[in-house]
């Protein structure tokens, strides 16, 4: 259950009364389901979520304790829109101390850190200030969610409740969150983007290597498989790592391919000449600069080759584009 439950009238979209018997529930939800079925209704764009809705509401409603909670958030919500209502126990008042009690079943809220959410964790509660129980939390809550534990409940008339938790998911620092996937960015600078790297890319489960190839452009994606939520009995989600430039340029392959390509095979050897990059004083007259340059009087020195250049009978027929930086001030 989602925050969804506290604005949507589940018995309304089933087409039952709060009182429905569990058998007219479940004919209830099979005749909706089978009316707002996506394969029933081709080329409705809203079949789905309305189908996505319509399991939810019975999910909800089916589930007695997750009834319970739910018709307690109804019943505030009707409240603040008819004055008149009569008094029912607030929700907020009733999930406000770990260990609440809800009948024979144990609700708590839970803070539970994108951390944790892509593994799965356990929870520890106290009740009544004495006694402590731990439940495990499965990996892919969303914020929101109600997680429900079998048989750690209080005991009455020999039937043990359950323990309810109530997910709540922080937005994470770095890390977005797109269902079971994830979403990061790394930048690079632009030298090696053109010549390819291999960086360390931080994520929810410890530091992994990616091998930029040569040519990589910002604002291009990197699928790292089974680095987002990990189920032990599904598949698990991907990693998406956007890559961004520090220095703003716009970093290409340093490559022959184009129209450049064929002058070393249609002119003479000693026409032709590839214009020196990587290691050399920079050259305003055979070389661009791509990014910022950095103040002082120190040379420039070529760092990274965006683009080749050439020189055909010692003329620049195009220049080089390159990175560069100072080496240290002259006197």
């Amino acid at each position: 259950m989602t925050r969804e439950w506290a604005t949507t009238d589940y018995y309304a979209l089933l087409e039952v009364e709060p009182d429905v018997d569990p058998d007219v529930l479940k004919r209830a939800y099979r005749r909706m389901a089978q009316v707002h079925h996506p394969d029933a209704n081709p080329g409705d764009p809203g079949a789905a979520d309305w189908f996505r809705r319509i399991a939810q509401a019975y999910a909800v409603l089916s589930d007695l304790a997750q009834k319970a909670i739910y018709d307690r958030v109804q019943a505030k919500e009707y409240r603040s829109r008819t004055p008149d209502a009569p008094d029912f126990p607030d929700v907020d008042e009733l999930i406000a101390a770990s260990g609440a009690i809800l009948g024979r079943h144990i609700v708590t809220p839970l803070t539970m850190p994108l951390e944790h959410v892509v593994k799965g964790a356990a929870v520890t509660v106290e009740v009544d200030g004495l006694d402590t129980i731990v439940g495990d939390i499965p990996p892919g809550v969303e914020d929101g969610d109600i997680v429900r534990v079998e048989g750690l409940g209080r005991v009455e008339d020999d039937v043990t409740g359950d323990l309810i938790v109530i997910i709540h998911v922080p937005r994470h620092a770095y890390f977005v969150r797109d269902g079971d996937n994830l979403h990061v960015s790394r930048e690079i600078n632009v030298s090696d983007l053109a010549l390819g790297v291999r960086v360390s890319i931080p994520t929810l489960h410890g530091p992994t290597a990616l091998q930029v190839p040569p040519g990589t452009q910002p604002g291009q994606i990197f699928e790292l498989e089974g680095y987002g939520i990990r189920y032990p009995d599904r598949a698990s989600g991907v990693l998406n790592v956007r890559i961004e430039t520090s220095s703003g340029g716009i970093a290409s392959a340093p490559t022959d391919k184009g129209a450049f390509a064929g002058l070393m095979g249609i002119l003479d050897d000693d026409a032709v000449e590839v214009i020196a990059t990587v290691g050399s004083t920079f050259n305003s007259e055979v070389h661009e600069v791509v990014g910022k340059v950095e103040p002082g009087n120190g040379p420039l020195i070529v760092t990274g080759e965006i683009r080749r250049g050439y020189l055909v009978k010692g003329q620049v027929t195009r220049p080089a584009l390159v990175t560069v930086t100072r080496k240290g001030d002259s006197a």
